[in-house]
């Protein structure tokens, strides 16, 4: 069950992403493709079995951060999110 949930999750992410790529200036596609791709990859893996769930899990989570810090950076808002689950420097 908890297979199932953890790459539902991370397909739903997969869809956000290509969303934000379908709707972005095309200035910031490549940076949104890149997370596409990785995302993807993790998602493949996880399906021929080469990475487990945690693993999918962790990867889904370390991108989402990457991205919103990378979205932060480019729109140039406030400070980059924080997670709780993230160490601060």
């Amino acid at each position: 069950m908890e297979t199932c949930g953890s790459l539902g999750k991370a397909i739903e992410f997969l869809a956000e992403l290509e969303g934000d790529r379908r709707t972005a200036p095309s200035e910031y596609v490549p940076v949104i493709e890149e997370y596409v791709t990785r995302l993807r990859d993790s998602i493949l893996r996880f399906r021929d079995r080469r990475i487990e769930t945690r693993e999918l899990d962790a990867h889904a989570f370390q991108i989402r951060l990457s991205y919103a810090r990378d979205l932060q950076r480019l729109l140039g808002g406030g400070p980059p999110p924080t997670s709780r689950f993230v160490r601060s420097a």
